[in-house]
């Protein structure tokens, strides 16, 4: 059995992990999603499941 592949994951410090997962990121949400606040049927429908 060979760790050599193990022993690179386990020296790895956090900031290494943290960069390494940033990285691999992918914002899902674009910067122009719609404001929720403004859909004036979404709100009426919220605000009723308080009735």
């Amino acid at each position: 059995m060979n760790c050599s592949t193990t022993e690179v994951y386990a020296r790895a410090d956090s900031e290494m992990k943290i960069k390494a997962i940033e990285s691999a990121y992918i914002d899902l949400v674009p910067d122009s999603a719609p404001k929720w606040e403004e859909d004036g049927d979404l709100m009426s429908w919220l605000n009723s499941l308080c009735d």
